[in-house]
């Protein structure tokens, strides 16, 4: 039938889009009672008799042998010639397509829309359907939160036992607040209905241990029953968000005020359950949340090890309270973040071209869609003509902004693209200024390993002491990182910086005029490890901010500027010193302060339009985001979590041993007979190697975490370190000391690089705190490693006179 109905439309078709002024196409999937899948073809026009109105035509049922985004783009070509429209027509009117795929539209070589535009050999106006692109949101949910994966097959085992191979099919799955609801109102009768098949003998054996199975799974006020309350309000959020999408005639303004609202509910049920949803009948039912109820219930314990072994987020017995937040805040990130991400460019150009007041701002707005839509050439100076001519009927006046709403959701719009948009130029200037303070900071703080050699020059005593000199220094940057974050948090992190520069400034003023050694620990190690320590954190904590998509490479760029630091002042330190003296360098680096104040002065704080002033006016103001929390709160939470407490023990273990290379290698190679001339050698190619890592780390880590497996990384670094390590101590030629300087320098990158990113991926709510806990936790690994590591006690005087009998490499 479909098809008759298409060969009588093809002439007229035919004659409609060869006059038209430019066509899209839209395909839409569906699956037969035989289960083939066929795609669906319609074509949107406008033509010259009436250009503001789109006409829709349905072109015809087209299927295909090839699979994804080759098999779409052979059903839309199949589909065009049956209306004879070739490539010539093609290449001057094909505007653009849109489809229902979830994931064969992107793809920078073989995506849909690469294709569709290699064809036409130009670019296209490609758009998501926003009602399957809001399907994506539960893909994303299930990857950030482990224990949905094991909660969703449980649930779709109810309907699949009860309806068996009627039920098996994808249109189950698409359907799953429908799924939700379901198994929640029947969950009383279900529950009755396997304790009588546990009890009764007219059952195998098989049949009576499944229902006993499903009665411990699905208990009232079990682990299973809680999520899908939770993610029955969250798809409902999203069920309302693609009705209002799929309404007739809706513009963009309407779509971006409807995504808004949706955000609203979802932070809401951040605080409390969401009013006469699921989740708050359940708390009626079953008692208030506790924080400290597992994730996990002891009688189903057995069963999930046996049936769930690949699931790891299943085993950690995470509270209650912890995967509820990490559920909904998945889903504010999609809706926040990953919407639009493709097609981000274009829904700036729309914006600005609706809310463009004269002709410049308009022909600057409309030139990127140009080429989009076809109009290239000649073309391009029609289009500039018919602007200043018909400009003035297009511009939105002062009545209409006061009355017509979608003209203010318009602005409002562009007033938050402006504001708030992340990964855009504002971001990498922030993150150019963030790298130029971060190289003078981080190279004087990271070469302690020289000024370690200074101090015990300058005033005697063991290497032991030189340790604790050095361990003091990381120490307090890194257990100031709890107190840089709640500084930031409740002052700002301009208050922050201006205390940092403060208590850098005393350090190196104050360090030449001590009596001796034991005094460094006051003067240097306290204060500039604190100034240090907030510097490190806030600068990496504030990224999350500007950056996005790109956070990732963001991150690794600002830790490759603290790389570029040791090495650059590898070379500054010995020379100045040799030049001007102890006293005077001292004097030179407390000039260091003034780094902290420019990074203050670059920061401006991001805003939001979510809060608005109670005024009269018709636009929103925008007013600071309110951050406060109450971080013992928050640490006590997290602490819950066996996940984040086992990564801070590793992450403790391992700084035990992180820094002693740095501050003993170069000590160690003047024993053997080096001088520091050529000691110096070994930081330079750390810092060199580190450099390379953590800008290459940064770019591969926003590949790494869509797959959430940073974690795995971290651990597969930290193994590499200890190996590199043991093979070390086995040398005493500089050439190979100084490779083995160079491969923990590509560790070390990867390592901070993904420490932030890793603290993200196991917390959502509180990533920045968690954070702050990991550079603690390698704080007291800094306190002890270096001095309990105890090489005073080598022999280095008689490896000294070993070596001078040796050919040095």
């Amino acid at each position: 039938m479909l098809t008759t109905i298409a060969e009588l439309e093809k002439v007229k078709l035919k004659e409609e889009v060869n006059t038209a002024i430019r066509f899209s196409t839209q395909t839409d999937g569906s699956v037969d009672t035989m289960q083939r899948d066929n795609k669906f073809l319609f074509l949107k026009y406008n033509s010259p008799d009436d250009p503001l109105e789109i006409k829709t035509r349905f072109v015809g049922v087209t299927d295909s042998d090839l699979k994804r985004a080759a098999g779409l783009e052979d059903c839309v070509l199949t589909g065009l010639k049956t209306i004879e429209v070739d490539k010539l027509v093609m290449k001057k009117k094909f505007a653009g397509v849109t489809t229902d795929g979830e994931s064969a539209n992107t793809g920078s070589k073989s995506g849909l829309w690469k294709r569709l535009e290699d064809h036409v050999e130009r670019k296209l106006m490609n758009f998501w359907c926003a009602c399957h692109r809001s399907d994506l949101a539960m893909e994303d949910m299930e990857e950030s939160v482990p224990e949905l994966k094991v909660w969703k097959a449980n649930l779709l085992s109810i309907p699949e036992y009860y309806h068996k191979s009627a039920v098996r099919t994808k249109e189950l799955k698409k359907h799953l607040n429908n799924v939700c609801i379901a198994v929640l109102h029947n969950q009383i009768g279900c529950l009755q209905h396997w304790a009588n098949i546990s009890k009764s003998s007219d059952f195998d054996t098989r049949e009576r241990k499944r229902a006993v199975g499903f009665i411990k799974l699905w208990k009232k006020d079990g682990i299973q029953s809680y999520i899908t309350s939770i993610v029955s309000d969250v798809c409902s959020v999203f069920q309302i968000l693609q009705k209002q999408f799929q309404k007739v005639c809706i513009v963009l303004p309407d779509i971006m005020k409807h995504r808004d609202i949706a955000l609203l509910k979802l932070r809401s049920m951040l605080g409390t359950p969401y009013a006469g949803g699921s989740e708050e009948t359940w708390v009626k039912e079953n008692g208030p949340l506790d924080a400290d109820r597992s994730g996990q219930s002891a009688e189903s314990s057995r069963q999930a090890k046996r049936m769930h072994t690949l699931v790891d987020g299943y085993h950690r017995g995470r509270p209650f309270t912890t995967i509820r937040n990490e559920i909904i805040n998945a889903a504010i990130n999609f809706l926040e973040q990953r919407l639009d991400n493709e097609q981000e460019g274009i829904m700036k150009n729309i914006v600005d071209i609706c809310g463009a007041k004269s002709i410049n701002e308009f022909l600057v707005a409309s030139r990127p869609l140009l080429e989009c839509a076809g109009i290239v050439g000649d073309d391009v100076k029609e289009f500039t003509d018919t602007v200043f001519e018909i400009l003035d009927d297009l511009k939105p006046n002062s009545h209409v902004l006061e009355k017509d709403y979608t003209v203010r959701d318009i602005i409002y719009a562009k007033e938050q693209m402006s504001y708030t948009k992340k990964d855009q130029l504002r971001s990498w200037i922030y993150l150019l200024f963030v790298v130029f303070t971060s190289i003078p900071i981080c190279g004087v703080f990271f070469s302690f390993g020289l000024f370690l050699d200074i101090f015990l020059n300058e005033y005697g005593g063991t290497n032991s002491e030189a340790g604790w000199v050095g361990s003091i220094l990381l120490f307090s940057a890194g257990i100031s990182s709890l107190g840089g974050i709640y500084l930031f948090r409740y002052f700002g992190l301009r208050r922050v910086m201006f205390t940092s520069a403060i208590l850098a400034v005393l350090a190196f003023l104050a360090t030449p005029h001590v009596p001796n050694l034991e005094y460094i620990f006051l003067t240097y190690s306290i204060p500039f490890g604190i100034a240090a320590g907030f510097h490190e954190c806030v600068s990496v904590v504030s990224l999350r901010e500007y950056f996005g998509r790109q956070l990732g490479l963001a991150t690794g760029i600002r830790f490759a500027g603290s790389a570029v630091g040791p090495m650059i002042f590898s070379y500054l330190i010995p020379v100045i010193f040799d030049l001007a003296g102890w006293h005077t360098m001292m004097t030179y680096f407390s000039s260091l302060g003034l780094m902290f104040i420019l990074y203050a002065l670059t920061y401006k704080p991001l805003t939001t339009l979510e809060d608005t002033d109670s005024s009269d006016s018709m636009l929103p103001t925008r007013k600071e985001d309110k951050v406060k929390i109450d971080l013992l709160k928050a640490i006590k939470l997290l602490l819950r979590d066996k996940r984040i407490l086992m990564v801070l023990t590793g992450n403790a273990l391992f700084s035990v041993v992180e820094y002693v290379p740095n501050m003993f290698m170069i000590q160690y190679a003047r024993s053997l007979g080096y001088p520091i001339s050529r000691s110096k050698w070994m930081l330079v190619t750390f810092s060199l190697l580190s450099i390379v890592s953590r800008s290459v780390s940064g770019y591969v880590s926003d590949y790494v975490m869509k797959f959430n497996k940073m974690g795995t990384l971290l651990s597969f670094v930290i193994i590499l370190f200890g190996v590199f390590s043991a093979f070390c101590s086995f040398t005493q030629s500089l050439i190979l000391m100084t490779v083995y300087m160079g491969g923990i320098g590509v560790l070390d990158g990867v390592y901070w690089v993904m420490l932030s990113l890793v603290a993200m991926e196991i917390s959502h709510q509180y990533s920045d705190i968690t954070f702050a806990l990991m550079l603690s936790a390698t704080a007291f690994g800094y306190l002890v490693g270096p001095p309990a590591i105890e090489l005073r006690t080598l022999d280095w005087d008689n490896l000294e006179q070993d070596s001078r009998s040796k050919s040095k490499f």
